[in-house]
């Protein structure tokens, strides 16, 4: 058997002209930056003045000077109290109804336990 036919062999395709190149754009100038404005130092403050000084005060004269009173007598009393019998607190105005109150007190609120004490035994 015979061979089959070989194609012709493929031309190589010819190079493609090499583009053109064209040179880099120049770079744009740069300009120096402009100089900083000239600061003016501030302006120096105004001298401040002391304030005037105060008026002096002369202090008032002395009051002239009274004589001292006389003490008054001390009352005379006639009948003489009586020593009370009982609590202070009858004495005073008032001073049962503070007992009563006190006493209440403790009656309500019972007397005071110690909790921690109680837990321990």
């Amino acid at each position: 058997m015979t061979e089959p036919a070989k194609p012709p062999p493929a031309r190589k395709p010819a190079p493609a002209p090499a583009p053109e190149v064209t040179p880099p754009a120049p770079a744009p100038e740069v300009t120096p930056p402009a100089p900083a404005p000239e600061v003016t130092p501030p302006a120096p403050a105004p001298e401040v003045t002391p304030p005037a000084p105060a008026p002096e005060v002369t202090p008032p004269a002395p009051a002239p000077e009274a004589p001292p009173p006389a003490p008054a007598p001390a009352p005379v009393n006639p009948e003489p109290k009586p020593a009370h019998k009982g609590s202070c607190s009858a004495a005073a105005p008032g001073g049962a109804l503070l007992s009563l109150l006190v006493v209440g007190g403790l009656l309500v609120r019972g007397p005071r336990r110690r909790r921690g004490a109680a837990r321990a035994r």
